[in-house]
């Protein structure tokens, strides 16, 4: 190497890649046939993409015979090395493939550590590769000073991990050495120190062009360095701040934007003095940069803000075109952008980039947009896991596991890439019908088998059980492998072939439909290479296999791949998408401290001061990284910056740069205010689904049904209905709408009760001619509620509350009815009786059931089993609780089958509870032959009236009239929608 190093630097201001192109052809005169042996380096594929576009732009050819331009691969971008570095290999054996890393040191991990899980073991191994990647890029040849590292005088926990990381020490070069194989990073800085040497020996006869690097990796830097001193090499530098004063250069630390150029002009040999403008670059500065140069200022010179007021720079072209924003949530945020993107493409000229390092916002924002038709394209990519076909291969995993239930079933079925060798509709047919028929209510036993048994037991069609059966058998061949030991080879290969069956659909391979798309090209490429890795894995425990695919997927990620569709003005890119690239517009989101800058990674392996020994870099170095984008990408012309006040439910910490941004601008003597665009965009944001106008309020329902909908028959309970809510008897009698159960729902209350209702029932029906002995019949009642009970006893809450409250009432029970059999005798239970009647002119039917009717020396005794809340004598006497006494009515008018007319001198509600020292059940609201004769009068007079009353077309169906005697449980609240009208017509709701 000779001569002074020819280092360059493209200003922050100016199109980094636009400015290149046009020195390198103003170079040749305009004829880009004298760069065809010009050989460019960039930092990623994006920007040597980018760059050959801007070369046809500023020759305005449309075909020509460009440079040769190739990416360097820094640490940060997974990038493949140009065949000029390639070539330089020797006898270096060949890299090892990542995910072939991954399992031999899980393996590795698990042999260490016999008692951890494998997807324990797998996300330990993925962090040692990336020790292994930190300490090969940082050319740190001796991993065993580890174990140097650790004095006595540290935590036991360190002494520990030295242990544990002896695998990387000692182990894992073996089988390095043992295959002939190279860590992968190990190999990439191999071979960039092998270019620097080829060429520091024999530099090329061409130009040699090293742009948009700051040098992160030292190989990186060191090739750098001899590009720097090449006769006809050059290297370019990213925004180097050739204005900064000495003061401020001297004290730039790690955290500083000019930090990693300043190390590389150290590595070079070259003061900043010397490095020049890239040819076509008229100015070093702009109002703009200065001021981000005066915001990012190191701290230890911060006191030069007091003399801003005094700035060289003329403040109002520095603040213009910049503005931030503080949304109220991350949805506001993602509103926010999704508005300021729709406006600017309004311009046609226009190119705009969101950038962003929180993948949650970058989301919402390609979402937001989708409303007018916009499809962004997100280049930054997303996990595997969160795309359709992850959550589909982790939901065929969710429905072979041995706990699978009616929502992993649903889940699975109504996944939209399900189609069960049938259309995708019919698939949902056959969905719905499962749900119906067998899922809704109780919870089934695991697996396919039980909702078979479901369906049997509800006599469901012949087609939906051939569909369940085979669907079932399909999902039981996975599960068997689940259930024992296998090898992990073989367990991808069954779990791939079953989402592939389940995709299938009318006559088309699921192969065909799965691995297709962005997602479906990096699945297949993923599962390729991890399935090659696994080969060679011993076998593993299958119930281990669904943890273990969950977390290797989180680690694979979906970037597209040329979305044509895509919107050709529109950019969603991450931070590292973002370098180099020039837009018209920049939305600078997810301003928030952990996002930008990002939090430093946790290191599982080595404290702070462990790593400084070691000789990797500081988590500082990370925070100077994202300070240099901010730069370069708050100096282009029209700069939006955002953040959101919340998080979720968490509250956020704005960035220290925005921090920082706010504290220059008063420095220059404006108000604090002066960036922010939040009246603009918020309330933009904030009326984009606001309707026009005052809001209406909402009206409370009054439904009015034709006379001809109206229902013709009534139930006792639906009378106490029709008082209480004429909205829910409408909702229930008139639509004919039932509530759908829950999915795999626990034993409720009212199952508890109708459970308790048959066995008192049955129990009656043996004892008929009374109880002889006490402790017998206490043993059959216990023996009738075990049995019954069985199929909840998987239950915690019935097994610790049910049943011990069920044995004490039926000792209770027992109890009582050996009192009672002294006075009357048992007559009927579960008895039903339908009754013909007037009203109004039309007549109708009233059907009813009563829980038990005695025999007394007057007539009879209605009794209703209560195991819940028993109504009050207010509500029985107001006609809102009408049911015993439109039973007495019906028992004395004959109504019930197998029970002759008769009087009716006693009503009563049976709390059927044990009292506090376990005495028999309590009889509540008790009627004599006095009162009970008055309710039978009331209640057939209150029928007649409230039914004559809603057979008119225009008598509408109230919600709630009365809201004292409002219903305790209410199927149908959410349909009246109460709380909205509520508030308006100033009740409570």
């Amino acid at each position: 190497m000779t001569g002074a190093p020819r280092v360059t630097t493209i200003p922050a201001h100016e199109d980094f890649l636009r400015r290149l192109a046009e020195g390198l052809v103003a170079q040749a005169g305009g004829d880009l046939l004298k760069l065809s042996d010009t050989r460019i380096f960039l930092p990623t594929r994006r920007a040597c993409r980018v760059l050959a576009e801007k070369f046809l732009e500023v020759s305005d050819a449309s075909a020509a015979v460009l440079p040769t331009i190739r990416p360097f691969g820094d640490l940060e971008e997974d990038e493949s090395l140009p065949p000029e570095i390639t070539g330089m290999a020797g006898g270096l054996p060949e890299p090892m493939p990542k995910l072939q890393r991954q399992m031999l040191l899980t393996r590795l991990v698990m042999e260490r550590e016999g008692g951890l899980g494998l997807d324990r073991a797998a996300q330990l191994a993925a962090a040692l590769a990336g020790l292994l990647d930190q300490m090969q890029r940082e050319e740190i040849d001796d991993p065993a000073v580890i174990a140097r590292l650790v004095p006595e005088n540290y935590a036991a926990h360190w002494q520990e991990v030295v242990r544990f990381l002896a695998i990387v020490t000692a182990e894992w070069p073996k089988i390095l050495a043992e295959r002939n194989m190279c860590d992968p990073m190990a190999w990439r800085v191999a071979m960039l120190r092998a270019q620097a040497d080829a060429w520091e020996k024999s530099p090329p006869p061409w130009p040699v062009i090293a742009a948009g690097s700051t040098g992160s990796m030292p190989s990186t830097a060191r090739l750098l360095r001899v590009i720097a001193h090449m006769p006809r090499g050059t290297v370019v530098l990213p925004g180097l701040d050739r204005a900064m004063d000495g003061e401020s250069w001297q004290a730039a630390g790690d955290t500083h934007p000019q930090a990693s150029i300043k190390r590389l002009l150290g590595v070079i040999g070259a003061a900043r003095e010397q490095v020049n403008l890239w040819p076509g670059c008229k100015t070093a500065t702009t109002p703009r940069t200065q001021f981000i140069a005066e915001t990012l200022r190191p701290a230890a010179v911060s006191d030069g803000w007091r003399a801003l007021r005094d700035a060289p720079f003329d403040a109002d072209e520095a603040l213009a075109g910049l503005q931030t924003v503080t949304a109220a949530s991350l949805q506001e945020e993602a509103t926010v952008i999704a508005l300021a993107i729709r406006e600017a493409l309004e311009d046609r000229s226009r190119q705009v980039a969101l950038v962003t390092a929180n993948r949650n916002l970058a989301e919402r924002v390609r979402m937001g947009l989708c409303r007018w038709g916009i499809e962004a394209n997100d280049t930054a990519g997303r996990p595997l896991d969160g795309t359709r076909l992850g959550s589909f291969m982790r939901l065929v995993l969710a429905g072979c596991g041995s706990e699978a239930g009616a929502v992993d079933f649903l889940a699975l079925l109504k996944h939209p890439l399900a189609a069960c060798g049938h259309t995708r509709i019919q698939c949902r047919v056959f969905a719905r019908a499962i749900e119906r028929t067998a899922l809704r209510g109780p919870k089934l036993g695991a697996g396919p088998g039980a909702i078979v048994q479901a369906l049997q037991d509800a006599g469901a069609e012949e087609s939906l059980l051939n569909f369940t059966q085979l669907l079932g058998a399909d999902l039981a061949r996975l599960g068997d492998m689940l259930h024992g030991t296998c090898g992990l080879h073989e367990l991808l290969a069954a779990h791939t072939a079953l989402c592939e069956r389940l995709a299938a659909k009318d006559g088309v391979p699921g192969a065909d439909i799965l691995w297709t798309g962005d997602d479906g090209k990096a699945a297949a490429d993923w599962l390729s290479e991890w399935s090659a890795a696994a080969a060679e894995f011993p076998p593993i425990k299958g119930c281990d296999y669904p943890a273990l695919f969950s977390a290797m997927m989180t680690q694979a990620v979906v970037r597209p791949r040329g979305a044509r569709s895509a919107h050709p003005r529109v950019q969603i890119m991450g931070t590292l998408e973002a370098r180099l690239l020039h837009a018209d517009m920049v939305i600078l989101g997810g301003m928030n401290e952990g996002s930008w800058p990002p939090a430093p990674p946790l290191d599982p392996w080595m404290s702070r001061p462990m790593r400084q020994d070691f000789g990797l870099p500081s988590p500082e170095e990370r925070t100077g990284h994202a300070a240099h984008d901010f730069a370069q990408l708050a100096a282009m012309p029209h700069v939006l910056v955002t953040r959101a006040a919340r998080e979720g439910r968490a509250p956020t910490v704005p960035s220290r740069l925005l921090l920082r941004l706010g504290v220059t601008v008063q420095a220059l003597g404006r108000d604090g205010g002066a960036l922010g665009a939040d009246d603009k965009w918020l309330g933009l944001a904030r009326a984009l689904d606001r309707p026009e106008g005052p809001p209406a309020p909402m009206q409370r329902p009054a439904p009015s049904p034709p006379r001809a909908a109206r229902p013709m028959r009534f139930t006792v309970t639906d009378i106490g209905l029709l008082m209480r809510n004429p909205y829910g008897f409408y909702a229930k009698r008139v639509l004919k709408l039932k509530p759908l159960d829950p999915l795999d729902a626990p034993p409720t209350a009212a199952e508890q009760g109708s459970f308790i209702h048959d066995i008192l029932h049955a129990f009656m029906e043996r004892h008929r001619d009374g109880i002889r002995n006490v402790a017998e019949a206490e043993r059959e009642l216990i023996d009738a509620g075990r049995g019954a009970y069985q199929k909840y006893l998987n239950y915690p809450a019935v097994e610790a509350f049910w049943w011990p409250r069920f044995a004490a009432i039926a000792r209770a029970f027992v109890k009582r009815q050996c009192a009672l059999q002294q006075t009357r005798a048992y007559a009927a239970g579960e008895c039903e009786a339908a009754l013909p009647f007037q009203a109004g002119g039309a007549e109708y039917l009233l059907e009813g059931r009563a829980d038990r009717i005695d025999r007394t020396q007057g007539g009879y005794a209605i009794c209703d089993y209560k195991t819940g809340r028993v109504p009050s004598k207010d509500e029985v006497k107001h006609g809102y609780e009408p049911q015993l006494a439109l039973l007495g009515w019906m028992a004395e008018a004959g109504a019930f089958k197998g029970l002759a007319a008769g009087g009716v001198d006693e009503l009563s509600y049976w709390h059927v509870y044990p009292d506090e020292a376990g005495g028999a059940p309590r009889s509540r609201c008790h009627y004599g032959a006095e009162e009970t004769r008055a309710l039978i009068d009331e209640a057939r007079a209150g029928l007649e009236e409230i039914v004559a009353a809603y057979a008119s077309d225009t008598a509408p169906y109230h919600v709630i009239p009365v809201a004292k005697y409002r219903p305790h449980y209410d199927d149908y609240a959410h349909l009246a929608r109460i709380a909205e009208w509520s508030a308006a017509d100033g009740e409570e709701a």
